[in-house]
């Protein structure tokens, strides 16, 4: 679970993105920036705010999740990484 922080900081950043897009599209659809920038930042509020919600609602539910134990296991990417390197035992068996 993310902590309260890193989710405002997920939203803001999701937000942002939404906001240029919105905007431009807007712009095109409007033939005004300032109408355009109006239901931007309004739909940019709306939707932080939203995203929130959502996500601390879903934090709340367990289905779906890995067990802790199992999430904090990473696969290893080779079988080099089972095995200790010998660099040093060159030559004494």
């Amino acid at each position: 679970m993310d902590r309260t922080r890193r989710t405002f900081a997920k939203a803001f950043s999701w937000q942002l993105i939404g906001l240029v897009t919105m905007t431009g599209l807007g712009t095109i659809f409007t033939g005004s920036a300032s109408v355009a920038g109006g239901m931007a930042l309004t739909s940019a509020a709306l939707g932080t705010l939203c995203y929130i919600g959502h996500e601390k609602l879903w934090a709340c539910i367990p289905w779906g999740r890995l067990p802790e134990s199992r999430a904090l296991i990473r696969p290893r990417t080779s079988s080099m990484a089972k095995t200790p390197s010998r660099a040093g035992n060159v030559g004494s068996h």
